[in-house]
């Protein structure tokens, strides 16, 4: 008796049946990721009589796929919920058999959304266009699950994916993805039909704005130094002003005042936000932060005797900032009392009378604008007298000049004075001038000789202050005019190409020169760039004290916190140089000028040299 074992498999004999067919000793099994796009494979082993070749039958749910004919087969996303097999037929010498694979049920994963759906643009005006994006995700096309203006459903008023809208309301839309393992709904993405709130009655004036809004809103404002530029959303904040606040419909704005950011030109940016998410915003490039003017610096004035009994006069050389409010009044005060006008609005002198001899007063001043009164300065004591002193020392005025290293001289106008009393010196009028030299170790230059004509008052060749690597040459000297005065003087190069030179001029009438050398003093600043003149004491009434600081540095200018008419220059050289002069009526006591500003760097590797002189009258 013959047994009979069935496998599932068929096969066809090309001889007698005592020939053996192929055997299958692996397979068929399917195996691979049954998801859109991936690869399955159909593995299979037979043995037989000769080479053994195989045939490929993939099927779905039993019925044949056609074209799918090799060992591997790509599923596609119309399998979705199916069950795909493989039929393979082996073939030998003798003849061929065939045996089906397992059953692989193809189920994809839930759709995962790549990119969420959206309304473009998300707001717009009654008969406006929105056009919706469906958005993206795996395995899955969107189709709109709701669409509704105000929670009424309204998708059935789109002409494809755009929607024209006809009333004010809230949109609402939301997208489902749907295959065999699941359905996914997006994000709910909101736009609006809406009238956008407007601005009406804008008014800016100094320090505030108002405005009318067209509808209830809130507000979002920025004011900023420099233009905002396509902006179209609400302003989170930044800039030097910011904030937001509700306003009824028809209703003007509470004033914003901007006060206390500070005086200056500014970029205003406002944006409207109503109930519908609708943006409006309107910028403007015409509002003025302004506030009082500043206090008066130190050396911004000075005060002195007039010697015509009770009278005093007032120097202003520097104004100080305005507060982006043009000055309107200069005013002054006696002791601590009422404010009295100047009744100008300039730098230059003003005589104030009806004051008592002999008897010292404090004097302080202050600016004004339509904003306010500024900051009242620093008192200054002066005593009226009933005669000017003998010779009284006056202040022509004075230029600063710089140059890069030359051997060469540069020759100096001396009829371009500003600050004082005239424009170019006249006879007896002394010709102050102070030369700073910048100069290295690599340079080696250590003394450096004045202008022909000069009398040095710091030696020859001037001092030097020595530093870790950038050294100051500092030479002072005077020359008194003659019957024709000079007009310009031929200053000396600095002697080395790589050494720059700044250059301090100053003249003044009713010196006696006989004293100048004796009240100079000195000083090295050694490893600062800072100059600090020293302390000097007048004995003669009507005396000034000049002080004068130079500096090799590494750029950077002098500034003075007590000095009138303080000037400065800077020379830019491999060495760079840097003057800075000024000066201080004297009326009692030793005079301390305070060591410069500088607004440079300080360090060790540079040097400076400074110098204060008593200029008594003759």
């Amino acid at each position: 008796m013959k047994l009979g074992l069935s496998l599932g498999l068929a096969g066809q004999r090309r001889h007698g049946s005592s020939i053996p067919l192929p055997v299958f000793t692996v397979g068929p099994t399917i195996s691979g990721n049954p998801n859109p796009g991936e690869t399955l494979t159909c593995a299979v082993t037979a043995t037989g009589t000769g080479t053994v070749s195989y045939a490929y039958d993939w099927r779905k749910g039993g019925v044949t796929l056609g074209a799918a004919n090799q060992a591997t087969y790509t599923v596609q996303i119309t399998d979705d919920g199916t069950t795909i097999t493989c039929r393979v037929t082996a073939t030998d010498d003798n003849g061929t058999r065939s045996a089906t694979s397992n059953s692989l049920p193809i189920t994809y994963p839930q759709p995962v959304i790549s990119a969420q759906p959206t309304m473009t643009p998300s707001s717009v005006a009654p008969a406006g266009e929105i056009t919706l994006d469906l958005g993206t995700a795996s395995d899955s096309t969107g189709v709109i699950d709701y669409f509704t203006l105000d929670g009424s459903d309204v998708s059935g008023d789109l002409v494809g994916l755009v929607y024209t809208g006809s009333t004010e309301g809230v949109l609402a839309l939301r997208v489902a993805y749907t295959n065999s393992g699941g359905t996914t709904y997006s994000n709910v993405i909101s736009g609006a039909v809406n009238t956008l709130p407007e601005i009406s009655a804008f008014s800016a004036t100094t320090d505030t704005i108002s405005f009318t809004a067209s509808e209830p809103c809130d507000v979002y404002y920025l004011v900023n130094s420099t233009e905002v530029t396509g902006a179209t959303t609400v302003i989170a904040g930044g800039g030097e002003a910011s904030g937001s606040y509700p306003v009824d419909e028809g209703a003007n704005s509470t004033p914003i005042d901007f006060s206390a950011i500070g005086n200056g030109d500014y970029w205003l940016h406002v944006v409207l936000v109503d109930g519908l998410s609708g943006v409006s915003a309107v910028t403007t490039s015409a509002f003025i932060v302004a506030s009082e003017p500043a206090q008066f610096a130190g050396g911004a004035w000075s005060v002195a005797d007039a010697g015509t009994s009770g009278d005093i006069t007032i120097t202003i050389t520097t104004l100080p900032d305005d507060g982006n409010s043009a000055i309107t009044d200069l005013e002054y005060q006696i002791d601590a009392g009422s404010w009295v006008s100047m009744a100008g609005t300039t730098t230059g002198a003003y005589a104030v009378a009806g004051l008592t001899d002999d008897v010292e007063v404090d004097v302080a001043i202050r600016a004004v604008n339509a904003i306010g009164n500024g900051t009242a300065s620093t008192t200054k004591a002066v005593t009226p007298t009933a005669s000017a002193p003998a010779g009284a020392v006056g202040y022509i005025g004075a230029v600063t000049y710089n140059a890069i290293g030359s051997t060469s001289a540069d020759t100096r106008s001396l009829t371009a004075l500003t600050g004082g009393s005239a424009s170019a010196p006249v006879e007896g009028d002394m010709v102050i001038v102070s030369v700073a030299v910048g100069t290295s170790t690599g340079s080696g230059q250590t003394t450096w000789a004045g202008p022909s004509g000069y009398t040095p008052l710091l030696g020859s060749g001037g001092i030097l202050s020595n530093s870790n690597q950038r050294f100051a040459i500092l030479w002072v000297g005077y020359k008194i005019m003659g019957a024709t005065p000079d007009t310009t003087v031929d200053i000396p190069g600095s002697q080395h190409s790589s050494d720059g030179k700044a250059e301090y001029i100053s003249v003044w009438s009713g010196v006696d020169a006989s004293t100048i050398a004796a009240s100079v003093a000195s000083v090295l600043n050694t490893y600062t760039a800072i100059a600090d003149p020293p302390s000097v004491t007048p004995t003669i009434s009507g005396s000034y004290v000049l002080a004068v600081g130079g500096g090799g540095v590494d750029g950077g200018d002098y500034t003075s916190s007590d000095l009138s008419d303080f000037r400065a220059d800077f020379a830019n050289d491999s060495n760079d140089a840097t003057i800075g002069g000024g000066y201080i009526a004297w009326t009692s006591g030793a005079v301390d000028p305070a060591a410069f500003g500088f607004t440079g760097s300080d360090n060790s590797f540079k040097g400076a040299a400074a110098m204060s002189l008593v200029l008594e009258p003759a």
